[in-house]
């Protein structure tokens, strides 16, 4: 998917404009619906912004450990699920 462009900075400190990488540096308007197909592709109806995934699959923490998007929060979850 193709997202409106963000201003960031590279490694001198200048900026340029790029693509968003994780959920939250995308518009408010997307983020909703983004979430939900990401949730798609973890068998569930919705993944909370703030909310680790694995709280939202009802594991434990350890459990989670297995998968590192299972410790992601859904505002860091990588855009790049969507392919």
């Amino acid at each position: 998917m193709k997202f409106k462009n963000i201003e960031a900075l590279n490694k001198n400190g200048n900026p340029y404009m790029r693509q968003p990488n994780v959920v939250r540096e995308l518009n408010h308007k997307d983020v909703k619906d983004v979430l939900i197909k990401i949730a798609k592709k973890f068998g569930v109806n919705k993944i909370e912004y703030g909310v680790p995934l694995y709280l939202t699959l009802g594991l434990t923490k350890k459990q989670a450990r297995k998968n590192y998007y299972y410790m992601l929060r859904g505002c860091d979850m990588p855009l790049s699920l969507l392919d």
